[in-house]
């Protein structure tokens, strides 16, 4: 799967060149990352019962079988990836970022698709939970091509999310 680093530019409607590149996630990511997470983030990490960022970023690179950083102008905006269970045919999928991700947002839809495209070569389905709350974050979602959900009570408080989930064509 891809991820050795590769850089691409991207530019903006303004002219400005961004530089995105991804690899391989490592823990010091977990530490440059978890201070930085989105507002956002840290209310759906809290939701789903982690104590902390950190130990939402520690525990899903850890259940990962597939995670990667994304930089942003040699900056981690931010760390996702997948995971399954022994014998599951889906991944659970998870992202958490930075607002450099709302700084750039076409880059990384553009390169978002690319990746989910990667990460749909290693599991034909995609799916987890997303806050129902997060609207940012629902309409990035469906340009990627996920789809979601009706909120139905889900969570460490019970509070309501959405089910996120995408499929490789053909699947």
């Amino acid at each position: 799967m891809g991820g050795n680093g590769r850089q691409r530019t991207t530019t903006d409607d303004n002219g400005h060149r961004t530089r995105v590149a991804f690899r391989p996630a490592e823990a010091e990511d977990v530490e440059f990352l978890a201070s930085r997470l989105r507002e956002a983030d840290v209310r759906e990490v809290r939701a789903l019962g982690y104590r902390s960022a950190r130990a939402a970023l520690e525990a899903s690179l850890a259940s990962s079988d597939v995670a990667f950083t994304g930089l942003i102008d040699g900056v981690p905006a931010m760390m996702f990836g997948a995971g399954a269970p022994v014998f599951a045919e889906s991944g659970m999928v998870w992202a958490l970022g930075t607002d450099l991700l709302t700084a750039h947002p076409r880059a990384m839809l553009l390169h978002g698709r690319e990746k989910i495209r990667e990460l749909l070569e290693f599991f034909p389905v995609l799916e987890n939970w997303c806050d129902a709350r997060y609207d940012a974050a629902h309409r990035w979602l469906k340009r990627l091509g996920f789809t979601l959900s009706e909120p139905v009570p889900y969570g460490a408080h019970g509070e309501l999310f959405v089910k996120i989930s995408i499929r490789k064509k053909g699947v």
